[in-house]
């Protein structure tokens, strides 16, 4: 766990304050120091969004500290003797924190939007299930009723003869209709 922690946020942070500063070394002829501070805080910002609060708190630090000692003159004391200086070194803890918070809300935000997208796709897909279900239930107790409402009225076409077989056949029509209003009405409560 601490050499994963270690691996993924406070060697990368470090490895960028080493890079800038070496960026920084060579590049120190031709800019002044505060714009190498600056190239300071563009670090910092960066690092802000990919790694935790420790590692990017050790980065204004470390950021703070060489950008003192090195490049703010006179060279190699660490003395901060403009308001300008003071003002940078704290406005890279304020705008690390800004966009650390920031960049963690977005990606809370993008995570339980993510799980709200799963959610309503399984709602979908439950949906369409219950339909496929009702559907087929619907199906299964219409299909023989009607074949037993066609049967029964095939039967009364015939003209029994005798009159305890019309009063089956006209109950079983009876029953079946009343069934088939049933079915209807319980499938359009459905």
């Amino acid at each position: 766990m601490f050499i994963n922690l270690l691996k993924r946020h406070y060697l990368p942070t470090l490895f960028i304050v080493f890079a800038i500063s070496l960026l920084s070394y060579f590049l120190s002829p031709f800019l002044t120091y505060r714009s190498i501070g600056l190239l300071y805080l563009v670090g910092i910002m960066f690092s802000s969004l990919f790694v935790n609060l420790g590692a990017l708190t050790l980065m204004v630090g470390v950021s703070v500290y060489v950008w003192g000692y090195y490049f703010i003159p006179p060279s190699n004391v660490f003395l901060f003797t403009k308001p300008f200086d003071i003002i940078l070194s704290i406005i890279f803890g304020i705008t690390a924190l800004l966009i650390h918070f920031l960049s963690n809300h977005i990606r809370e935000r993008k995570e339980l939007l993510a799980r709200h997208s799963a959610e309503a796709e399984k709602l979908a897909n439950s949906e369409k299930l219950y339909q496929t279900i009702f559907n087929s239930i619907s199906h299964e107790l219409k299909t023989p009723l009607t074949a037993i409402l066609g049967l029964a009225a095939e039967l009364n076409n015939d003209a029994p003869t005798n009159l305890k077989s019309k009063q089956i056949i006209e109950d079983l029509s009876n029953a079946a209709q009343r069934l088939s209003k049933e079915i209807n009405n319980i499938l359009d409560i459905s």
